[in-house]
């Protein structure tokens, strides 16, 4: 092992039927230029988890705690990981990011680096009115909690109203009685549903955006999503340059100065005007995609946590496709004993033995199987 290796820790990475940030991340990290420096271990909160025993895109998976269910449990675990190596984090799933977000003191204490938004930024939508003052429209709606739920049914409303939570997941509600029951479903098994709204009739427009510690936007890519599972996974997408889509997001990045990685969610109408509806936190699922365009906004965030802060130059490719498939993956049943008896796993056997799961990964094992 190269002392000058970068290891990325990268968490979320699911493979089944709802294709993750984490998984697209570490397949772009480990392809073109500058991959031999970077070593991406997958952190796991499960050996059981689908499909991550077998995964080519990290080198090596480590199970640790949830960081949702556990997060100070999986802190303790990654100071473990970080002990000694040049290491950064990147939060796989918008749910991660979120419970994240407060202990990212915490973590660069324990010297992991990484580009966690601010708990107030994940913990409510603030760029609602930055979006108006850039000149979107905003869809009405209120935040959800218990006095707004029982107003909704006395407002006129178009419906169904969209739900959206913290971490991105979407439902939708054809009456206000439906309301209260995906409000409590969407909740668990933690945070809230921030806002309901009414519906857009447009084309959705998904923009990742990477921003610095001060707020200013180093990198951006837009896609059209084409495809959705029945679960909300992006299934198909195509990149889209739209010049009016990229100063629209520049315009509010530039006021709302968030940090770190960040998906917008936009709407073009059938009058041609934008409509802004939401921001979550982290990479979007198709971020792989944007690599391939010319946009290695992964590789972009490893280098800002580690010091670099420059722009992304040049455009990027417009009208690239992007289609996901599944996959069956074989694989040797010593592989899952392996990662369930010793909590750890490497594809690369020079390196095998050299990382280990939390200290009380039997124990919990044996509570959790």
């Amino acid at each position: 092992m190269s002392a000058k290796a970068t290891w990325v820790g990268i968490t979320g990475i699911t493979a089944a039927d709802e294709p993750s940030a984490g998984l697209a991340a570490a397949q772009s990290l480990k392809r073109g230029p500058g991959a031999a420096g970077l070593r991406v271990l997958a952190l796991a909160d499960s050996a059981f988890s689908d499909g991550i025993q077998a995964v080519p895109a990290a080198d090596e998976v480590v199970v640790v705690p949830s960081p949702q269910r556990e997060p100070e449990a999986f802190v303790a675990a990654v100071r473990e990981l970080a002990r000694g190596r040049r290491f950064v984090l990147l939060p796989g799933s918008p749910g991660d990011m979120v419970a994240l977000a407060p202990r990212r003191d915490a973590l660069s204490q324990a010297g992991v680096r990484h580009m966690l938004p601010s708990p107030r930024q994940v913990s409510s939508l603030p760029f609602l009115g930055v979006a108006r003052v850039a000149g979107l429209r905003i869809p009405r709606g209120t935040g959800l909690d218990p006095a707004s739920v029982g107003r909704l049914a006395l407002r006129p409303q178009s419906w169904p109203l969209v739900l959206r939570t913290t971490d991105g997941r979407l439902a939708s509600a054809a009456t206000p009685a439906e309301i209260p029951a995906l409000a409590q479903a969407l909740a668990r098994p933690w945070g809230m549903v921030t806002r309901a709204h009414e519906p857009v009739l447009g084309s959705e427009i998904s923009v990742a955006v990477l921003c610095g510690g001060h707020g200013r936007p180093l990198g951006m890519a837009a896609a059209i999503p084409l495809q959705r599972g029945g679960n909300g996974a992006l299934w198909s997408a195509v990149t889209t340059a739209d010049p009016g889509v990229l100063a629209a997001t520049r315009r509010i990045l530039d006021v709302a100065r968030w940090t770190g990685p960040g998906e917008l969610h936009l709407i073009r109408d059938e009058a041609g005007a934008l409509w802004f509806t939401g921001v979550t936190p982290g990479f979007p699922s198709w971020i792989s995609l944007a690599a391939a365009a010319g946009r290695p906004l992964v590789r972009q965030y490893v280098g800002l946590c580690l010091g670099a802060a420059s722009l992304l130059p040049g455009a990027y490719r417009d009208g690239l496709f992007m289609s996901r498939v599944a996959m069956d993956i074989a694989m040797p049943i010593t592989t899952l004993g392996q990662l369930a008896t010793e909590g750890a796993f490497s594809h690369d056997t020079r390196h095998a033995g050299t990382l280990r799961a939390a200290p009380d990964h039997a124990a919990r094992a044996r509570v959790a199987h």
